[in-house]
């Protein structure tokens, strides 16, 4: 039901907005100890596929549901139109931008095909997304990558500590999420570790 979908959508929301985070903050570093200093500009590369990693993660829930739903139709459609945008993308915009183009078009391609799943659920299911609740994760993700990110000039001991401990807030508030939630989108209990998080954000 709507409920049920609405809730599995905030769990792997939440997981892909950490991975998202931990992963922009440290992907040069990532890329460096993996592939060596030789690949240090495929980091902004990397930072971009994250944002078609978030969607790839929501669409792996509503595709699903649409099979399950017996919408193959409603489907095909959606991903035929998210293939022709990812082909056009890349036809126009390779030359000017080069290898980022294909990252982008992974972002927007994935982009298109989560906004064809959410019309065509919509028309099964009724209103299942919780606007607010996205508003407010965004919002807090985008506050909380800024932060880290000042952190890290600073002193990139500490923000490596506060990406752990970041991390594990939204993953134990993720495997915790119940049907009500609280004012930030987040079980009680994992609103109250935000507060004492933000609180080590400010200090730091």
């Amino acid at each position: 039901g709507a409920v049920r979908l609405r809730v599995t959508l905030r769990f792997l929301g939440t997981v892909a907005v950490t991975v998202l985070l931990a992963g922009w903050v440290w992907a040069g570093e990532g890329i460096g100890l993996l592939f060596g200093s030789g690949y240090a500009l495929a980091a902004d590369l990397l930072r971009i596929m994250l944002g078609a990693l978030v969607f790839m993660m929501l669409n792996s829930v509503l595709t699903l549901t649409l099979i399950a739903m017996g919408r193959e139709t409603g489907y095909a459609g959606a991903l035929g139109v998210a293939a022709g945008v990812n082909v056009l993308f890349n036809l126009l915009l390779v030359p000017s931008l080069g290898p980022a183009a294909p990252a982008w078009a992974a972002v927007l391609r994935e982009a298109v095909l989560f906004c064809g799943c959410l019309v065509v659920l919509r028309r099964v299911v009724g209103v299942f997304l919780a606007l607010a609740h996205w508003a407010v994760l965004l919002a807090s993700a985008a506050v909380v990558l800024i932060t880290l990110w000042d952190i890290k000039l600073v002193s990139p001991l500490a923000a490596f500590a506060v990406t752990l401990s970041l991390t594990r807030v939204f993953f134990c508030s993720a495997r915790t999420m119940p049907k009500k939630f609280s004012v930030l989108g987040l079980p009680c209990g994992a609103s109250m570790r935000c507060k004492l998080l933000l609180d080590l954000l400010t200090a730091a």
